[in-house]
Order: C-alpha cells, then sequence, then structure tokens
C-alpha cells in the first residue's frame, strides 16, 4: 500500500517542481472578465514571447507539469479497481464475476458517453478567455450532467437487460448480483461523467494537480468504504459499487466549487471593505465577494452546439474503436483458454508500459490546443487591425483613429529587443500621421500593437510545431524504453499476473511482438492527441475507423493462422495506420493545419 501511495504522491510532487512560474495557462483564466489581460503586465511577458531555448525550456516544463499529475491520476483509477477486485474476491467466484460484468456494462457506457465530451472539452477550453471560456466551460457541465442522468436511469430501469447484453442472462447466477451492482453504481453516474468533463477541462487551463487532490481524496473515501459495505453492512459486491459511487461525489463536487469559484468575477458592487479588530488601525481589508456572471445566451447556444458537433463526431471515433479492439478480443477467445489469458495479461501489461505515453498525450493535447486557439484569436486580430487601419486612412492628416487592439487577441504593443525583437509596451492608435509624436507611454523605437499580434503569432506557430515535436519523440522514447525494460523483466512480470505455467509460457512466447506493438502504439498516443488538439475531429475519426477496419480485416482474411500472433500483428497495423493517418494529415497542412504555414495576415 506504500507503494502505491508514493506511486501517486510522487508524481505530483514532480509536476510541482516541474511547474513554469511565468506560465500563461497557470494564471487565472478570467482575468480579462475584470479588466486585466493575463498578458498585458509590462513586467512579465508571455512566453510565447521568451527567446527560443527559454521558450521551449517553459513549454517542456508545463508538457511536464501536466502530464505527471495525469499519470498519478489514471494510475489511481487502476489501484482502485485492483482494491476493489482484492476485497470482492473474498466473496468467491460469482460475486467476482458478477462484478466484472458490471464494471464492464459501466466502463463501455463511460467510453461511449463520456469521451466524447472529456477528449472535446480539454480542445474547446485551452487558450480562451472570458465569456468564450466560461461559455464553453458551462455547457460542457449542462451536457455532461443531462448524459449522466440520463445512464442513471437507463441503469436503473433496464439493469437486467444491460448485464444480460454483457454475458449474465436470467437465471444466470451472476445476474442478480451484477444488476444490483450496476443500480448502485448508477448512481454515481452523473458525477462520474462530471469528473470526467472536468478533468477535461482542467488539463485545458493548464492545471491537473486540483483534479489529483480532489481523485485522492475520492480514492481515500473508496478504500475506507469498501470493506465496510461490502462486509459489515453484507452488500457484497454491491458495496463496493456503493463506495465508488460515494467516492464520485466527493471527488467531483470540491471539484466542481472550486472550478467555479475559479471562473468567477469579483463583484462590480463590492468593493474591498475594512474588517474591524484585524490587526493594523482600521482593520484589514476583505477581498470582495466573487459572483459567477452568465456569458450572454448566443456565446451558451454556440459553445452548445460546438460540443455537440466535436461530441457527436468522437462519438463516433469511439464506436470504431470499441469495434476493432473488441473483435481483436473476440478473435483471441476463440483460439481457446491458454490462448485468451494469455492475451488478457498482455494486453493488461501492455496498457501499463504506454500509460506514461497516454499522460504525455493528454499534456501534448492541451498545450497544441492552447496554442492554435491564441494563433486563431491572434489572426482575427490582426485582420481586424488591418480593417480598423483602412477604414481610418482618409483621416490620418488629422489623426483621427481609433484605437488598435479590437479583437479577441493578446493587446499590447513591443518594444524592439536585441534577442527577440519584443518587450511589453503600449498599444499604438493607427490612423497617426507619420510625423506625429508618439502617444503618452509608449517609447521611441515600440513596434505598433498589430505587429506585436504578427510577432506572437509566429510564435504561436512554432510553439505549436514544438509541442508536436516533442510529444512523438516522447512518446516514442518511453514506449521503447519501457518495452525494454518489460523485455528484460519479462519473466517476473509475467509470473506476478498468472500462476499458469501454460499461460506463462503462450505469454513470454508472444512477448516481443507485443512489446514491438506497444511501441507503436506508444507512437499512436501522440499521433492522435495531435489531431485532437488541432481540433481536427472529423480526421481523427476517419484515422480511427481506417484503422479498426483493417484491424478486422486483416483478422477476417482466410491467410491468417488464426494464432495469438496473428491477433498481435493485426494490432500492431491498427497501431501503425493510425500513426501514418494522423501524420499524413497533419503534413498536408490542410484544413485546421494551415496554421503551419506562414499565414497572409502575417507577412
Amino acid at each position: 500500500m506504500s507503494a502505491a501511495v508514493a506511486l501517486l504522491i510522487v508524481p505530483a510532487l514532480l509536476a510541482h517542481a516541474c511547474a513554469p512560474p511565468n506560465a500563461a495557462s497557470l494564471r487565472p483564466a478570467l482575468q480579462s472578465r475584470t479588466g486585466a489581460h493575463p498578458r498585458a503586465s509590462a513586467a512579465e511577458p508571455p512566453p510565447s514571447l521568451f527567446p527560443p531555448p527559454a521558450r521551449w525550456q517553459a513549454l517542456d516544463r508545463e508538457l511536464g507539469a501536466i502530464a505527471l499529475p495525469s499519470l498519478a491520476a489514471l494510475s489511481c483509477e487502476n489501484l482502485l479497481s485492483l482494491v476493489d477486485t482484492l476485497y470482492i474476491g473474498r466473496l468467491g467466484a460469482v460475486q467476482l464475476g458478477a462484478a466484472g460484468v458490471g464494471i464492464a456494462a459501466t466502463y463501455s457506457f463511460a467510453k461511449l458517453f463520456g469521451d466524447p465530451l472529456t477528449k472535446t472539452s480539454t480542445s474547446l477550453v485551452a487558450g480562451r478567455e472570458g465569456d468564450a471560456l466560461l461559455s464553453s466551460v458551462l455547457a460542457a457541465l449542462a451536457l455532461a450532467l443531462l448524459l449522466g442522468l440520463a445512464q442513471s436511469t437507463a441503469f436503473l430501469l433496464f439493469a437486467p437487460r444491460i448485464v444480460g447484453g454483457f454475458g449474465a442472462a436470467p437465471g444466470s447466477p451472476l445476474a442478480g448480483p451484477a444488476a444490483d451492482y450496476l443500480r448502485l453504481r448508477s448512481l454515481g453516474a452523473p458525477a462520474v461523467t462530471l469528473l470526467l468533463v472536468m478533468q477535461g477541462i482542467y488539463r485545458g487551463l493548464g492545471d491537473t494537480l486540483t483534479p489529483l487532490a480532489c481523485t485522492l481524496a475520492g480514492a481515500a473515501v473508496n478504500a475506507v468504504l469498501d470493506p465496510i459495505l461490502i462486509f459489515k453492512f453484507g452488500l457484497g459486491c454491491g458495496g463496493a459499487a456503493a463506495a465508488t459511487a460515494v467516492a464520485n461525489y466527493v471527488s467531483a463536487i470540491p471539484l466542481l466549487i472550486l472550478l467555479l469559484r475559479r471562473l468567477s468575477a469579483p463583484a462590480k458592487d463590492d468593493g474591498p471593505q475594512d474588517v474591524p479588530g484585524a490587526g493594523a488601525p482600521g482593520g484589514a481589508l476583505r477581498s470582495p465577494a466573487r459572483r459567477l456572471v452568465l456569458p450572454p445566451a448566443a456565446s451558451l447556444r454556440a459553445a452548445a452546439g460546438g460540443y455537440v458537433a466535436a461530441g457527436g463526431t468522437i462519438y463516433l471515433r469511439t464506436v470504431g474503436k470499441l469495434w476493432g479492439y473488441s473483435f481483436a478480443a473476440r478473435r483471441a477467445a476463440s483460439l481457446g483458454p491458454i490462448p485468451a489469458a494469455a492475451y488478457a495479461l498482455t494486453f493488461q501489461l501492455g496498457v501499463a508500459t504506454t500509460q506514461l505515453c497516454e499522460a504525455v498525450s493528454l499534456a501534448m493535447q492541451a498545450l497544441l490546443s492552447r496554442e492554435l486557439n491564441q494563433h486563431a484569436a491572434l489572426q482575427d486580430r490582426i485582420r481586424g487591425a488591418k480593417g480598423e487601419g483602412a477604414g481610418a486612412a482618409a483621416g490620418a492628416g488629422a489623426g483621427v483613429g481609433t484605437a488598435a487592439g479590437t479583437g479577441a487577441g493578446p493587446k499590447f504593443g513591443l518594444d524592439a529587443g536585441p534577442e527577440t525583437g519584443a518587450g511589453v509596451g503600449a498599444a499604438v492608435p493607427p490612423g497617426r500621421g507619420a510625423a506625429a509624436p508618439p502617444p503618452e507611454g509608449r517609447r521611441p523605437g515600440m513596434v505598433p500593437a498589430p505587429a506585436a499580434a504578427v510577432i506572437e503569432a509566429a510564435a504561436c506557430r512554432a510553439n505549436a510545431r514544438h509541442v508536436l515535436r516533442r510529444g512523438l519523440l516522447l512518446g516514442l522514447g518511453l514506449a521503447t524504453a519501457l518495452s525494454l525494460i518489460t523485455w528484460a523483466f519479462r519473466g517476473m512480470a509475467v509470473g506476478a499476473l498468472t500462476s499458469s505455467a501454460e499461460v506463462r509460457a503462450a505469454a513470454v512466447a508472444v512477448m516481443p511482438l507485443v512489446l514491438v506493438t506497444q511501441v507503436i502504439k506508444g507512437l499512436a498516443y501522440p499521433s492522435n492527441a495531435m489531431l485532437m488538439g488541432g481540433s481536427d475531429w472529423l480526421a481523427s475519426t476517419l484515422a480511427m475507423w481506417a484503422s479498426s477496419a483493417l484491424l478486422v480485416r486483416l483478422l477476417s482474411s482466410p491467410t491468417s493462422g488464426s494464432g495469438l500472433m496473428d491477433v498481435w500483428a493485426a494490432l500492431a497495423a491498427c497501431f501503425a495506420m493510425q500513426v501514418v493517418t494522423a501524420l499524413g494529415r497533419v503534413a498536408s497542412r490542410t484544413g485546421p493545419w494551415r496554421v503551419l504555414r506562414r499565414q497572409p495576415e502575417e507577412q
């Protein structure tokens, strides 16, 4: 147990050490709602305007600060499942098998309906500010709550039919306990969908420590309640389901309160007030009250429409993914009990070796989305500034014009500098005559605000390229290293997971191909994250369906030897297809990837 705690705590401490002090994503998300833009401080330029070496180091630290807590959260989920299994296993095979059926049902529904919102929320939140950010968050939370309530209702009403579809048919000794497990677990479904979506939102905001802390709190409650509800109250496997449902709310409610508080703006009519008897004469200043100010209805409708469109596409992607993986599992099961057990063992071992790659891909998606969203906002500002400049040209001689800075992007001007050509200063209103003196607050040699936006847009584009390169290299390198370590200790790893000599022999025989497949999968994680980070939803869905179709085609081929080696060879081809299609899509520089070209507005 102490080793498990260390596995969860150490990544959080490392992430705290890796957190970049000047990272834009870790600043208050809605400073712009109170009149202060997060990039408006003259004393602290944004990381995108650092000299390249410092910029890359800041991005790498942010990658670690997001990835390490994500790894701890993923490990926490697996450890909780292990704890549940250890307790339920004492009740006998029927209770353990019933819990397995209930877990499979809840997992499948969570994947089908929770994954689309979780994956899209990160990309639709990262880099946004003001009403756009608040609208995206509120729309995601509302949709998550609706999906959770619908899932809970369906499980409560149709539990026997659902578990029957997962193998616990009426008359089976598993049917009753499995239905009880599903009903009790369904009570936590709204909290589960909210928690999944909030984890995606927090990743988009660059903060994975807060969700990790709430997840650990829920895990502690689950571990305490498990033996009490299972044994003391005699609920059996249903006790584990009830403990998990309670733990889900323990994690979700504080996380929701913290998120809404983070997005709340200080109330305009509540200034600082004196608190009598707080030390200094006259009392101390009390922080103003904070209120959640709802964005315009049109902004909320647009955000909800964006989630429905993106989530619907990713839902189809998830269906394609489950189709391919379930087909491979059924083919392995058809080979007999020994190959089926060896497949299950090696598949779980493969999940463990690539979990760090999955955490890196989550961080990659968040940072890539932020840079691309900020680049899009800057482009809008550049185009708006050019339009204002053209409209104000007629009044240039008279000094008539409007202040640059109208638009969605950052609002500042730049001093020319020896390294980056950039330092932060005040914006210059367009339309002034060439001989007019610089406005107050602007020193000679400052770059006008539209030019500042051009420079930062180019920096965002360079940042996106760096994140792409770093994510792919980390995914490949980590998967290779972990696979080599697993190969070196293959006997110990396999022996710890099964006591059957036949299963061990079958697993070791196929292990080289398994680990090669995991290396390719380690590259597929960041490849898929690229498409998610670029909000390239349709391409991501088509790539997943193409890879699953290839997997099914290979396993259905009459020339297939129908052995376990053939199953893993087909999986390797499936992951390779994901990598090739994703890299090809990005390399085409079409659709959302046009951003990798130099934009006409930035000429």
